[in-house]
């Protein structure tokens, strides 16, 4: 789930969410992520934004990132990466779409 760090109200946005938050369940390999953090001025002002996430106990971890400068985006991929189930796989190898024949060449015909 995500926040905006910047946001004037955000501790009352975060307790807005948190009865929906907890009914959903499981803690485990969940993750807040508090976003637009370049917007939130002084990094002094970040730290209890975090502590207060950890301390409503809603996710396993928070993530601060600022989406528009790409800071802290690598970490939130690698965490992820690292919570994402392998499933079956839908197409085969050779698949190129799921399109049918027909409808590949119609749009060949269309497009000359």
């Amino acid at each position: 789930m995500g926040f905006d760090a910047s946001h004037s109200q955000f501790e009352k946005q975060c307790r807005q969410l948190e009865s929906r938050i907890r009914k959903a369940g499981k803690k485990e390999n969940s993750f807040c992520v508090l976003n637009k953090i370049d917007k939130v001025g002084d990094k002094q002002r970040l730290l209890p934004m975090i502590q207060f996430m950890h301390q409503l106990q809603l996710f396993s971890e928070v993530i601060p990132i600022s989406a528009k400068k790409s800071d802290g985006l690598e970490l939130l991929l690698k965490e992820i990466r690292e919570r994402l189930v392998e499933g079956p796989r839908f197409y085969e190898d050779d698949d190129l779409t799921d399109r049918p024949e027909h409808f590949l060449a119609s749009e060949l015909i269309r497009e000359s």
